[in-house]
């Protein structure tokens, strides 16, 4: 496979949009199963008018949380076996999400984590000056970086299964060159108001960078990197050989 060291926004997206299109139905079924206990309670616990509803929305919260990165988990396989050249079967993505829930739930929180104690001392120093501007300027520019570099993590995650921290680094390599074009991946995704977009994009990435990886025999980070950038550029439907 030849070294392709561009990066195309545009064939991501029309990567990631085809698969949503054509896969429509079986992810809309996938995820109303998911959210099905949230869906529920809310129509069966439901304030009245005059009650107080603090429980009912801190309950709402922590299953939309919960949910939401089981969603995550059988998206991304869904749309890895898509990748592969195989159908997404709803069985298979249930038993994945529920498999993989606290790896993905331990990468959220230690992106979180770090964004965090990354972000923290700067916005206390540009604090310390009376620029609370610049403070938070700063504070956006890491958690963008940080969030560039990490955005494939819950994918490897979900399919190489290689632990908590090394879920990180995988990411922090596939990414590394491209993170500006991820940024502006992101962007389109915020302008279109379709959030849960991302999901389908990230493992889309994710998911041809593994198998070309796979498929040229390479096993260095640096060679899964050149995958990564020219596999965006193959037919959806190309299976893995």
């Amino acid at each position: 496979m030849a070294d392709n060291r561009s990066f195309s926004v545009g064939r991501v997206l029309g990567r990631t949009f085809t698969i949503w299109g054509s896969n429509i139905v079986t992810l809309t079924i996938l995820s109303a199963i998911i959210y099905s206990p949230v869906l529920l309670h809310a129509a069966l616990a439901f304030p009245r008018p005059g009650e107080d509803a603090t429980r009912f929305v801190q309950v709402q919260n922590v299953g939309q949380f919960v949910l939401s990165l089981m969603a995550t988990a059988a998206v991304i396989h869904g749309v890895f076996q898509q990748l592969r050249g195989q159908p997404i079967k709803i069985g298979a993505c249930l038993r994945v999400c529920l498999g993989r829930f606290f790896p993905v739930l331990g990468v959220a929180l230690l992106i979180v984590l770090i964004i965090v104690v990354c972000a923290l001392p700067i916005v206390f120093a540009f604090s310390a000056t009376g620029l609370a501007f610049l403070a938070v300027a700063a504070a956006m520019v890491v958690f963008i970086l940080l969030y560039c570099m990490f955005w494939v993590a819950v994918p490897a995650a979900v399919v190489e299964k290689p632990g908590v921290g090394a879920s990180l680094t995988r990411s922090q390599a596939l990414t590394k060159g491209n993170r500006f074009a991820i940024f502006l991946v992101l962007l389109v995704i915020a302008a279109s108001g379709q959030p849960l977009i991302r999901r389908y994009v990230s493992s889309s990435c994710f998911g041809s960078a593994s198998s070309a990886s796979s498929c040229s025999g390479v096993s260095s980070v640096r060679n899964s990197r050149r995958s990564f950038m020219s596999v965006t550029r193959s037919p959806i439907s190309s299976p893995t050989r």
